[in-house]
């Protein structure tokens, strides 16, 4: 599996472990090991030495072999809290995809991707985004009133935008301060859920289309979002992330429901369907 994923889902369960990352052979010959304590990092040892830049050599390793252990002392004291590490992970994707440019979405697009179910809605009050624009949060979320909308991922802002007839890019300062709704997002689904800012999609139908995402969701260096379509106006989307299948997320009863990929062979129950796939893959988008 990619070493990444490995050390993100590691650090959301709050693990506490002694993690071995193994290189692949075209990496060099070698083991960094991580010393987990509640998702803290309390220690960091490695062929290359103890300092945190050999602790981002793995996120430029596609795989890795990882073996997990027990500890009961670290012999390298290094301390990087939960959420820092999580946002070096996060952010080096996000970088990433920026340095593609800006893609403007269709206002279809942007209506589909703010109805996704991807997190339980809260209401703000105007003094709570007149908060939020002046001093974003260290969170994850969609913001939307009306016809405007921003996309935060850990505090940094993706974009505003008006979808007022063209779709547009606005300044935060620009947006409406009247009552909003907030979605918050896990992170690496934020980058999934991203996506339509900065690849342009493209289509399979039936089931070709369930083939496909089965396909890249198998690579080990990619993030994609596959968004599910029936004529009778239903859609269900997918996400994935370097190799992990995040999940199917569909609203059912009011009840925000995550299935996982075995869903995909329920699909039929829903009629003729295609799938809108949109594909981040650091070989086929070099910036």
């Amino acid at each position: 599996m990619n070493p990444s994923v490995i050390l993100y889902l590691a650090l959301k369960k709050r693990e506490t472990a002694k993690l071995h990352f193994i290189p692949p052979p075209d990496k060099g010959y070698g083991v960094v090991i991580v010393y987990l304590k509640d998702g803290d990092v309390v220690g960091l040892e490695s062929t290359w030495g103890s300092s945190v830049e050999n602790l981002e050599r793995i996120f430029d390793w596609p795989k890795s072999i990882v073996r997990k252990y027990e500890f009961s002392d670290t012999p390298a004291k290094v301390f990087i809290p939960n959420e820092e590490l999580i946002r070096k992970i996060v952010f080096r994707d996000l970088k990433k995809l920026e340095g593609l440019g800006r893609r403007v979405p269709s206002r279809e697009e942007i209506e589909v991707l703010l109805r996704m179910p991807v997190g339980i809605p809260k209401t703000v009050d105007p003094e709570g985004v007149r908060k939020i624009k002046s001093s974003l949060p260290p969170s994850t979320f969609f913001l939307q009133v009306e016809n405007y909308a921003i996309s935060v991922i850990l505090g940094k802002l993706v974009l505003a935008f008006s979808y007022e007839g063209d779709v547009r890019e606005i300044d935060i300062k620009d947006f409406p301060e009247s009552e909003a709704k907030m979605v918050p997002v896990d992170p690496v689904v934020a980058l999934s859920v991203n996506l339509p800012f900065f690849v342009k999609p493209y289509e399979k139908v039936g089931k070709e289309g369930v083939e496909e995402i089965r396909r890249i969701s198998k690579k080990e260096i990619n993030i994609w979002l596959g968004i599910f379509y029936t004529k009778g106006g239903v859609f269900i989307p997918a996400f994935g992330y370097k190799g992990v299948f995040l999940g199917i997320v569909a609203k059912i009863k009011g009840e925000i429901k995550v299935f996982g990929e075995n869903f995909l062979e329920n699909l039929s129950q829903f009629g003729d369907f295609s799938v809108r796939i949109y594909e981040y893959d650091p070989y086929m988008h070099s910036p």
